[in-house]
């Protein structure tokens, strides 16, 4: 089935301009002058862009829990931030997953984020409008999880790799002090919460600081 789309402000090659725009199926087979072809849906001065591309976009985690402790069936988080997703313009969605066992933040334990991409994975094959693919985010420090990310690149789940390493002493975090604040402030934990941690895990720490 063809369909042609017209408008005065089409996106090509940085700049908006009049065209036709001819679409087979699910293709864009051609960009075609002005008002060149009889018949076409005509969109006015409506502006028609290519679709956005995000590499990296964690929204799916407030879609699971946009309130501490107010938490979403993942099913109907996915299928929500998808609709929003496609109202924004956004065609291919790349979820930021993190593997995170070690860290105090919560959520990002190999269990939920195995469950998060398969869930993801199997509904994006079948009723999502957007192409949703999975980075899979590793914390150099979450050893256990790396058995399950192999399974997952085994079988394909898994469209992007990113390395972390949030240790404090380094990188986003240039000194321990910093690394407690960012942790009380964003995540619901206690002072207590962060002693514990840093005493579990002093000797690995101290590697870095």
């Amino acid at each position: 089935m063809q369909t042609i789309i017209r408008s005065t402000n089409i996106l090509i090659n940085g700049e908006f301009t009049s065209a036709d725009i001819v679409i087979q199926g699910d293709i864009i087979t051609a960009v075609s002058p002005y008002k060149s072809i009889d018949v076409a849906i005509d969109l006015g001065d409506r502006r028609i862009v290519p679709g956005f591309v995000d590499l990296h976009g964690d929204a799916i985690e407030k879609e699971l829990e946009p309130r501490p402790g107010a938490k979403f069936p993942t099913k109907m988080a996915v299928i929500e931030l998808d609709k929003k997703l496609s109202m924004a313009g956004v065609t291919t969605m790349y979820h930021a997953i993190g593997f995170n066992d070690e860290e105090l933040s919560k959520g990002r334990g190999t269990e939920q984020s195995r469950e998060l991409i398969e869930e993801i994975y199997e509904a994006n094959k079948s009723h999502l409008g957007v192409d949703n693919r999975i980075h899979t985010r590793f914390e150099i420090t979450s050893e256990s999880s790396l058995e399950t990310i192999k399974e997952l690149i085994t079988k394909n789940k898994v469209d992007m790799l990113s390395i972390m390493d949030h240790s404090p002493g380094q990188g986003q975090f240039k000194t321990l002090e910093s690394w407690k604040k960012y942790h009380l402030s964003a995540y619901t934990i206690e002072d207590e919460d962060v002693a514990q941690y840093l005493e579990k895990n002093f000797q690995k720490i101290k590697l870095v600081l």
